[in-house]
């Protein structure tokens, strides 16, 4: 707008907007009925136009006659992503690839047209060597995974300098940079020579269940221009009387750290978390009568996924101490740290029944992939059911554990039997936009013995909060749900956890700050 004014140009939960080559349209993503469909429109105004239903995302090609986009589809317990090309006037798809169990995102057009990049990493971003490039071939099909370093941390989108003989990329340096606060890369590959030239460090945003991810824009020879979301958790208490939250809040933790993943000790007294305050990802613990924060874990590699165990004299957790993440667990203090599962790839969020026979865990191993349950000294080790489900929690009574099942457009909380393996005639649809892309919904907790699930949902205004939703196995209890606490324009709720006796609720409140960086790389880019 002339004198630098802003002017609204559509209505609705609409994000990923892209201009097109000749900078005439707008391609976006519509959030429509729990459905992503791609529209287009004019820069000058006018009514959007739908070009495709169930679209995750889309870039135009260089002559603007087409689109690359994906979209996702849920098959079973699992999730498969298509990568295709539609022609703008009449919407004649072609699909290019198909990836399975994989969180697909950044498509995006080299210049020349000849080819289509779009970024991979595993459903959770948690995995180890599970992060590419894909270099896909536009009239072919034929696909090429590129690894361009030896970190595993998930790349930004890719920004094609004009030849389309190289790209600008990031990479964070390791898996949990979202919450360490690590720092990522950005830099130069040239596919022809099939070789990386560093540009320069700073924090990027990465994906977590979705496409929060840092967009490079070379704007000329000389200048790089990229978003960056920074963010600190704090731990807030909130006493519940008869499940309905008091008004006041009692702030647990404070500082610029990313105090997260909340569970209460046995005997309500002690809050367990994970934050990245002492500079990396370590284990804490604060007392709700002393206030008194006390560290537990102090170790190179990052900690996180904390429970007590139910006996309050020991902790478990996961820990990439080993290399990658797998279950560890401690005495109540954190000495006598021993790793319990060798799955060798990814064995996350740890829960054990009440009588302290078994650790129930997920793994993203794909050849383990699903919920496992291990004796703590670790033997015995079995799959309970296999598939895409994360996020465990045993109930009080022993007999079942909460499932989340991470979908293309919402979650899903599942319940199986701990001793059958068989699963329960009971779910919970967890729909979702995209405006908080970076919380894990459906992460969930039982409350009242077990007759009730928490869980981390959206509400009418796409805020995250606390929803609570009435357990009975073969038994629709929708019409139970309800919201608890924690919904606000202020801070994202991200994470809970829920005292023994019901009367106390402890949030990671989130703030997180976006902003836009430019960055001099004078000399740097000869292509």
């Amino acid at each position: 707008m002339l004198g630098g004014g802003e002017e609204q140009l559509t209505e609705g939960f609409d994000d990923l907007s892209r201009f097109s080559p000749d900078g005439s349209q707008i391609l976006f993503v519509r959030d429509e009925d729990d459905v992503r469909n791609l529209y287009r429109m004019n820069v000058v105004g006018g009514q959007p136009r739908k070009l495709l239903n169930d679209v995750l995302e889309a870039a135009w090609s260089p002559d603007g006659a087409h689109v690359a986009f994906l979209r996702g589809t849920p098959v079973g317990a699992g999730n498969v992503v298509l990568l295709g090309i539609a022609e703008i006037r009449t919407g004649y798809e072609r699909h290019l690839a198909r990836i399975e169990n994989r969180l697909c995102y950044g498509v995006s057009w080299s210049p020349d047209g000849r080819w289509i990049t779009m970024n991979e990493a595993s459903l959770t971003g948690n995995v180890a060597d599970e992060s590419y490039i894909d270099l896909i071939d536009a009239a072919s099909g034929e696909l090429r995974q590129l690894s361009l370093t030896d970190w595993n941390g998930p790349y930004s989108a890719v920004d094609w300098l004009p030849s389309g003989r190289s790209f600008l990329v990031g990479q964070a340096a390791d898996v949990l940079a979202h919450v360490s606060g690590s720092m990522g890369q950005i830099m130069l590959y040239d596919l022809e020579a099939a070789q990386c030239r560093p540009l320069f460090w700073s924090s990027i945003r990465v994906p977590r269940q979705g496409w929060n991810t840092s967009a490079l824009n070379l704007i000329n020879d000389n200048q790089v221009v990229f978003d960056d979301l920074n963010a600190y958790a704090e731990l807030w208490e909130i006493t519940l009387t008869n499940g309905t939250p008091d008004s006041s809040v009692r702030v647990l933790t404070k500082g610029l750290g990313h105090d997260r993943q909340p569970a209460f000790s046995p005997d309500g007294r002690l809050v367990i978390f994970s934050s990245n305050r002492s500079g990396n990802v370590d284990l804490w613990t604060v007392d709700r009568i002393t206030g008194e924060i006390r560290q537990l874990t102090d170790d190179p590699a990052d900690d996180w996924d904390p429970a007590f165990t139910p006996d309050g004299q020991g902790i478990l957790w996961s820990s990439s101490r080993s290399g990658n993440l797998e279950i560890w667990t401690a005495t109540a203090e954190g000495s006598h740290a021993r790793q319990v599962t060798r799955d060798g790839v990814d064995a996350e969020n740890p829960t054990m029944t009440p009588d302290g026979r078994w650790i129930v865990y997920t793994s993203s191993n794909d050849q383990k992939l699903g919920v496992w349950k291990i004796h703590p000294d670790g033997t015995g080790a079995t799959r309970l059911i296999a598939g895409n489900f994360n996020l465990p929690e045993v109930s009080p009574d022993g007999r079942y554990t909460l499932l989340s099942q991470f979908m293309v457009q919402n979650s899903l909380i599942q319940v199986v039997e701990i001793e059958s393996g068989e699963m329960v005639d009971f779910e919970i649809d967890v729909s979702r936009t995209m405006n908080f892309r970076n919380t894990l919904f459906g992460r969930a907790r039982w409350t009242d013995s077990g007759r009730t699930i928490i869980y981390i949902g959206q509400d009418e205004h796409e805020h995250s909060g606390v929803m609570a939703q009435d357990f009975a196995p073969r038994q629709d209890t929708s019409a139970t749900r309800r919201k608890i606490a924690g919904f606000s324009w202020e801070y994202v709720t991200e994470s809970l956890g829920i005292s023994p006796d019901g009367k106390h609720l402890v949030i990671s409140a989130r703030f997180d700050r976006q902003s836009l960086k430019l960055a001099e790389v004078a000399g740097m880019l000869e292509d």
